[in-house]
């Protein structure tokens, strides 16, 4: 069965949850970049960790960090998952964009 990214390179990348959690996962999604960039393709980074670790508000440093490499060029994106834990953190949040637009949102 052919999926709807057939032509897709994929970089799966160890994680280990440590304490020292965020600097792992920003120098993760640096690598990842790098990776697309040495390629000359553009880059979706799936962060489905399953924890709610960071502000939230995406002043933190390591959002900031993840947020300057997403500015750096264009075709970067990170998508996290909303969780399973419902409302019993009201932190979950959505955002539409546009055609041609970049956006990052500390999950």
């Amino acid at each position: 069965f052919q999926g709807v990214a057939t032509h897709a390179d994929i970089v799966a990348v160890s994680f280990n949850f440590t304490p020292d959690l965020v600097p792992r996962l920003s120098h993760a999604v640096e690598y990842i970049f790098t990776k697309a960039q040495q390629m000359g393709k553009p880059c979706v980074i799936n962060v489905s960790l399953g924890d709610y670790f960071g502000s939230h508000d995406g002043l933190d440093l390591e959002a900031q960090y993840i947020s300057n490499l997403i500015n750096q060029q264009n075709g970067r994106v990170v998508v996290a998952s909303a969780g399973n834990i419902g409302v019993m953190y009201p932190i979950h949040l959505g955002r539409y964009s546009t055609v041609n637009d970049t956006a990052f949102t500390w999950f």
